[in-house]
């Protein structure tokens, strides 16, 4: 029975499973020349292959299948993960075509994520401000601003892999009786562990837009999928802010700057709070210790607001 089993499995089943495909999905990328090459805003010095998002991806779908047919019939969680898992799909689908230049614009990227989120919404999915069709405004503003703020954090080695586990973790540790949250948070977190394997530095691989969109997606649903605690709205709001907080920061710390500049908000720089850090540091296994321990801080203060929001 899926409420017996131990989620440790599922984490087992994403990490196996992102273990064997992201060196698979690197073997293929190099073959056909799909590589990051350096630039003027690029950090790395050396050509690099692409597409670690597919193998992460990969991970996160094979636990989650096994937590939805582990799940007895009556479950109204099926729905839920079902939902999720298509999303996932079509947002690392988007990332996907990014990645090999067919979208060079962010328009259509935002046409493309309204539709997707419609179907959320239509599921329930949502943020519940108004409880009718105006929630649908915060629902879609919130998925765009994390899904897109998740992929600018992607420009160091190790960094995004290693703030999704962050983000995971609290949520899985948080939302312990919310089966869908605990399938969700098991799979990423299994997959970016195997993945970061590859991606700590010296990088071997990229997860890419195709990792970065469908893990910034998958991080946002998380919560949105219902808090199982008497926890006020306040509460999770507050909560919610802090989980997120250096994501949340550092973009509007990005666009602040590049406003300053008078430049695109869609223009990239090195301006994000991680490259002056590291150009402090000098660094990037520091730099990395130091932007970890910002997050799990920001965490630790979020399972206090919710202790402290239980009536």
């Amino acid at each position: 029975m899926f409420f017996m089993m131990p989620y440790i499995t599922l984490i087992a089943v994403s990490f196996i499973v992102s273990l064997v495909s992201v060196p698979i999905v690197r073997k293929l990328a190099i073959a056909w020349s799909i590589l990051d090459n350096p630039g003027e805003i690029k950090t790395h010095k050396t050509p690099t292959p692409y597409f670690g998002g597919i193998g992460i991806w990969l991970g996160f779908l094979a636990s989650s299948l096994v937590g939805f047919y582990a799940l007895p019939k009556s479950s109204s969680f099926g729905q839920i993960l079902l939902i999720v898992i298509l999303g996932s799909f079509l947002f690392l689908l988007m990332g996907f075509f990014d990645d090999l230049g067919y979208i060079h614009k962010v328009y259509p990227k935002l046409f493309f994520e309204f539709i997707v989120i419609v179907i959320l919404f239509t599921f329930g999915i949502k943020i519940n401000f108004f409880h009718n069709l105006l929630d649908f405004i915060p629902t879609y503003l919130w998925f765009v601003f994390v899904t897109h703020a998740f992929n600018n954090i992607d420009g160091l080695d190790g960094l995004s892999a290693g703030i999704a586990v962050i983000i995971s973790i609290f949520y899985f540790l948080a939302l312990g009786n919310n089966f869908a949250v605990l399938v969700i948070s098991s799979g990423i977190i299994g997959s970016c562990l195997a993945y970061l394997i590859f991606n700590f530095p010296p990088a071997r691989i990229f997860m890419g837009d195709t990792g970065s969109l469908f893990l910034g997606f998958a991080l946002s649903a998380l919560p949105l999928l219902g808090y199982t605690l008497p926890v006020s709205k306040f509460g999770i709001i507050l909560a919610t802010l802090f989980v997120f907080g250096y994501i949340i920061f550092d973009t509007t710390f990005v666009i602040f700057k590049r406003l300053q500049n008078k430049k695109s908000i869609f223009t990239g720089d090195l301006n994000h709070t991680y490259n002056l850090i590291q150009n402090k540091t000098n660094n990037i296994k520091r730099t990395l210790v130091i932007v970890y321990g910002l997050s799990a801080v920001l965490v630790i203060v979020a399972f206090i607001v919710l202790k402290l929001s239980i009536f």
